[in-house]
């Protein structure tokens, strides 16, 4: 259930690139949850690129004279261990470096935050989703898809 927000200046993707960073941050973030890639779970986990006007982006007070990136995950708290966040931290900055104009020294212009929102906070489909339902949805898919093999 990964809600996913890539913020960055207006201009510093392409539509295409945009796309293309949409979906290696998707891959990324349902790695670190370990979720199945299936229709169900890639449909339940949302992204939001916002662009933002030239001039409204600041670094130490200052305006910027090239692009920042701010990552944003928020999964269910306890379903990405501190080993799959650094993991995840790491695939969602090169996603940045490989879909945008910045180059391999430039990291230190992508910032990834994960929040993690506690169990029974999150709601979906006019009910609490909490991490034991999320844990049961994808073992039953694992055991759907062991019995096909």
């Amino acid at each position: 259930m990964p809600l996913i927000d890539v913020t960055y200046p207006q201009g510093a993707l392409t539509d295409a690139a945009r796309d293309a960073l949409v979906e290696a941050l998707t891959v990324a973030v349902m790695n670190a949850e370990d979720l199945p890639d299936a229709p169900f779970f890639r449909g339940v986990t949302w992204a939001c690129a916002h662009e933002q006007p030239s001039g409204t982006y600041y670094a130490g007070g200052q305006p910027i004279d090239r692009p920042l990136f701010r990552v944003e995950a928020r999964v269910l708290a306890g379903a990405v261990t501190t080993e799959r966040k650094q993991t995840l931290v790491e695939a969602a900055t090169q996603a940045v470096i490989e879909h945008s104009e910045l180059g391999a020294d430039d990291a230190p212009r992508v910032m990834v935050v994960l929040d993690e929102v506690a169990d029974g906070n999150w709601g979906a489909a006019g009910g609490i989703v909490n991490a034991e339902a999320l844990a049961g949805a994808i073992a039953a898919h694992r055991e759907q898809e062991a019995a096909a093999s």
